[in-house]
């Protein structure tokens, strides 16, 4: 599950740019990281997709991302989560 965000100019404001998405296309979720920095997912899950690679210093998001889409039904909700 992931939903939009607010990207602001500094930590810890709130005023910013809205980043819509729950808009992206479904056919992206294996193939593009589109789930923002808040996405969520049930522990089990892991034990089908795997977890995060800590060996990869600047992808384990994405390849994590993507072995989740490839395992489970991934469903944006329209909430701003951060």
């Amino acid at each position: 599950m992931f939903g939009d965000h607010v990207v602001v100019p500094r930590q810890g404001e709130v005023e910013g740019r809205l980043k819509r998405l729950s808009t992206v296309p479904t056919s992206h979720y294996s193939k593009h990281f589109c789930f923002g920095p808040f996405f969520m997912f049930r522990r089990s899950l892991c034990e089908r997709a795997g977890y995060a690679d800590g060996q990869m210093l600047a992808s384990s998001d994405l390849d994590l991302a993507v072995r989740l889409a490839h395992h489970a039904r991934i469903r944006p909700i329209d909430a701003v989560l951060g």
